[in-house]
């Protein structure tokens, strides 16, 4: 068994490795054969991702807690229904953006060929996410995340391979690339899935699910949407063009995140489970200490690394986006504070609501606040917000470890 989970967990993080690999080398397909303005134009409506979530209502994440508790305790009977109950849910908000979608594009044409199609590809995008977000999200066992790394794997490479309609058809064959891409992968999450159930609604249990993900949801939504405030204020006081430049940018950050992301999907899950079968606060703090300091030194040394190729790698290949670079290095260090963060999910194994929402809420106030304020006193807008999404994700990961430790280690020393 532990061979078994040492396997798993070399499989696991191998596959995100290679997953944000290929990441970072598609977005840099797109930066050689997308304009500037092409670009900010997809990234733009990719920010519509950010806003439909707030139909799930905090379900799916209701669901990403209880479903470990439930196997955690081996009621395998309650993991079922709670996967049901979710999956019925998500096909209504499916139905949903698909009408809503629909009835847009209907009455509402965008004037544009590229605003068209973008539009058209966004709401498909957008549909198959929702079920992407679930079924990710019943892959909670040591077994189904073995499956999963495999998954992600196939997917990386399908990835790699559609950057071929990227090089043909540039703008429009980036709107093909990724709805092929994230159709494959939802194909083989649904086929894989270790829940295969049918449909059915526990009134009982959605309100449960509702009740434990709702709060959750709030605040993890009112942050992805503070997230994208460096976004929204480069579309407010500079321009489409500005975008795709800042959004070149952004893929150090990204590269750097999504590993970090991928291993807490890994060890959230992992830790929720331990704590359902102990309840002993102070071995997951150990269980942090140890992994994250592998982290936070793995993605440093990648964000070194990164920041000191990227002049000749652009200037080489990249030359419409030479004015991304000194962005970029910036944002690879912001990715560095922010993936660290991970082990902050603690507090949602251990349900230390008040320390989620304090957690929540400094760190939105602050994606808002330092960007903003770095904007304001900058020459460089640009420069002045990357600054900005530094400073804030520096000032978090303090935080949030500050509140970790008190709930772990400080508040077992406090009780005896």
């Amino acid at each position: 068994m532990i061979k078994f989970l040492k396997k798993t967990s070399i499989i696991y993080s191998a596959s995100s490795v290679f997953k944000s690999g290929v990441q970072l080398l598609v977005g840099l397909a797109i930066a050689k054969f997308i304009t500037p303005g092409d670009f900010g134009i997809w990234s733009s409506f990719n920010l519509i991702l950010t806003y439909t979530i707030i139909l799930q209502l905090g379900i799916v994440n209701g669901l990403n807690l209880e479903l470990p508790l439930a196997i955690g305790k081996g009621d395998n009977e309650k993991a079922e229904k709670l996967v049901q109950t979710t999956q019925s849910y998500i096909a209504v908000c499916i139905a949903l953006l698909a009408l809503a979608g629909g009835f847009y594009l209907l009455f509402f044409t965008p004037d544009t060929p590229k605003f068209f199609y973008g539009a058209i590809a966004i709401v498909v995008l957008v549909t198959f996410s929702f079920y992407q977000d679930f079924i990710t999200a019943t892959f909670r066992t040591q077994q189904s995340f073995f499956r999963f790394s495999i998954i992600n794997i196939v997917q990386a490479l399908v990835n790699l391979t559609t950057i071929v309609f990227i090089i043909y058809y540039a703008y429009y064959g980036l709107l093909i690339k990724s709805i092929i891409v994230l159709a494959i992968y939802v194909a083989l999450l649904h086929y894989y899935r270790p829940f295969p159930v049918k449909f059915f609604f526990d009134k009982k249990l959605y309100l449960k699910l509702i009740k434990t993900g709702l709060p959750i949801f709030i605040l993890a939504y009112v942050q992805s949407v503070a997230t994208s405030f460096d976004r929204l204020l480069i579309l407010k006081y500079l321009d489409i063009s500005a975008m795709g430049i800042y959004s070149f940018a952004y893929l150090g950050f990204s590269s750097i995140t999504l590993f970090s992301g991928s291993i807490a999907s890994y060890i959230y899950p992992t830790m929720t489970e331990n704590f359902a079968k102990n309840n002993n606060a102070v071995q997951l703090w150990i269980y942090l200490k140890k992994n994250i300091s592998l982290i936070f030194l793995g993605l440093l040394i990648l964000a070194i690394i990164g920041s000191l190729l990227i002049p000749y790698v652009t200037e080489a290949f990249f030359p419409n986006y030479i004015e991304s670079v000194p962005v970029m290095q910036i944002l690879f260090f912001a990715g560095v504070f922010n993936g660290s963060v991970i082990g902050v999910n603690v507090l949602l194994s251990m349900k230390k609501w008040k320390l989620i929402v304090i957690y929540h809420t400094i760190f939105s106030l602050l994606l808002v606040i330092c960007p903003f304020v770095f904007m304001y006193y900058s020459d460089n807008k640009i420069m002045g917000i990357a600054y900005g999404v530094l400073i804030a994700n520096f000032i978090n990961l303090i935080n949030g470890y500050i509140l970790v430790y008190f709930a772990t280690v400080k508040s077992q020393y406090v009780r005896k």
